[in-house]
């Protein structure tokens, strides 16, 4: 018996009707996949926007932040409504994808790679989140520069009580560790890893960028998504991602809280702390490289061709409009002088 390419254990002649009939069932399920993440996506969406509209007609909703009190009431019902938004369609997601697709169960136990393996995978993986940020923060900058636009960003106050910072860091740094990770290296990575974990993971990631719903975030969205989802591939626990998403999240927000409060060395603080990090990823990568603790991710194992299992998942319908969802909304955060003047010359 021939061993295709890709590994599976059929025939690879490419007449043979049982090999036709298992690519299209393995096509079937990933169009099902994809039309699962990308409804799951596209409903929270929906919901998010719908609740936030309901919670306007409240006589006692908030619609400014004046003072404190306010902010903190805002972020405390900014919370519930993006963890009903969120949480609702991806675990009704796990659930269909469970019990009908019979796919994996959440990896949640306790890292496979060892205590030193995985401290060096924890740090070097933070290091290149944070790498990433940078690179995309510059690239942002330079594109602005080059083309005069203005990205538009709906700024986050920064409370200044003990239990606004605590309902800050809830909302911005516990809250998408915990939720975001269970959503897209739980419920939408791991049944693609049927078709390989390098698929798995640049699937998952495309996802994460999608979710963020604009093209600014995008980047590094779709850069971290491919860091987290190797890290909870490579020691087999969903933890792993958590705790990096937490750290960096925290991280950052540290910082903008000691910049609120106008403590003078907050650009030195921001470096340095952003320097030693990433430094020490670069090392403990490269630490994990030597001692070759980084394997491939494993290989598709089933009679689709890889390329076929990419297109697949990509150009579905729910996909595409999701993406194109993403560009309209990348649209109206972008402003262009040159284009409004052009528009001005007209009127």
């Amino acid at each position: 018996m021939n061993i295709p390419p890709n590994g599976s254990p059929y025939t690879s002649d490419p007449t043979s009707g049982y090999l036709r009939l298992q690519r299209t069932f393995e096509k079937r399920r990933i169009k099902r996949l994809s039309w699962g993440s990308a409804a799951a996506v596209g409903g929270y969406f929906l919901l998010y926007n719908i609740l936030h509209a309901l919670y306007a007609l409240l006589p006692s909703a908030n619609l400014s932040i004046q003072n404190e009190t306010q902010l903190i009431r805002y972020y405390s019902m900014d919370l519930l409504l993006i963890s009903i938004a969120l949480l609702l369609p991806f675990s009704l997601l796990y659930w269909v994808n469970t019990k009908y697709l019979k796919t994996q169960a959440l990896p949640l136990g306790k890292p496979s790679c060892g205590a030193k393996t995985e401290t060096l995978i924890l740090i070097g993986a933070l290091g290149l989140v944070l790498l990433s940020s940078n690179v995309t923060s510059y690239l942002n900058a330079f594109v602005q520069m080059i083309t005069g636009a203005e990205f538009l960003y709906a700024e986050t106050p920064v409370p200044a009580s003990f239990f606004g910072s605590l309902i800050y860091y809830v909302r911005l740094a516990v809250f998408p560790a915990l939720v975001e990770e269970f959503a897209m290296r739980g419920v939408v990575m791991q049944p693609l890893r049927r078709w390989g974990d390098t698929f798995a993971i640049f699937m998952s990631a495309l996802v994460f960028a999608l979710m963020h719903g604009n093209m600014v975030q995008a980047p590094f969205a779709l850069l971290a998504g491919f860091i987290l989802g190797y890290a909870a591939v490579r020691t087999g626990s969903l933890w792993t991602s958590i705790v990096i998403h937490l750290l960096n999240n925290t991280i950052s927000l540290t910082l903008a809280l000691i910049q609120s409060h106008g403590a003078d060395p907050y650009s030195l603080i921001y470096n340095l702390t952003t320097l030693l990090l990433i430094v020490a990823g670069v090392i403990c990568t490269a630490l994990l490289l030597a001692r070759r603790r980084l394997p491939k991710p494993a290989p598709n194992r089933t009679v689709l061709p890889n390329g076929d299992c990419y297109k697949t998942f990509i150009l579905t319908v729910p996909m595409v409009l999701v993406l194109l969802y993403m560009l309209s909304q990348t649209l109206m955060a972008i402003k262009l002088p040159w284009l409004e003047q052009w528009f001005g010359g007209f009127s």
